[in-house]
């Protein structure tokens, strides 16, 4: 359906998944165990649809990175790059 509120704009997205390390001793330099990037930032493009952009064919610019941290979680940043209607 249409979005009234969502605005037709370029969109740039940063999205960083952290994950709660639960192994023993200090966690890896990286993450590179499943799930993937790709995956991951699927459901977070399509959760975003209407309230951040109109579609997430909107997104010209993406910058996706998992890592380890003290929590889980999600960080979302983005930036309107210019009026494209």
């Amino acid at each position: 359906g249409e979005f009234p509120m969502a605005p037709k704009i370029a969109v740039e997205l940063w999205v960083e998944f952290i994950h709660k390390y639960k192994g023993k001793g200090p966690p890896p330099k990286f993450k590179t165990t499943k799930p993937d990037n790709s995956n991951l930032v699927k459901s977070v493009e399509d959760a975003l649809i209407g309230s951040l952009y109109h579609d997430d064919s909107f997104i010209t610019e993406s910058h996706i990175s998992k890592k380890y941290g003290d929590r889980d979680e999600i960080v979302i940043r983005f930036r309107y790059l210019e009026d494209i209607e």
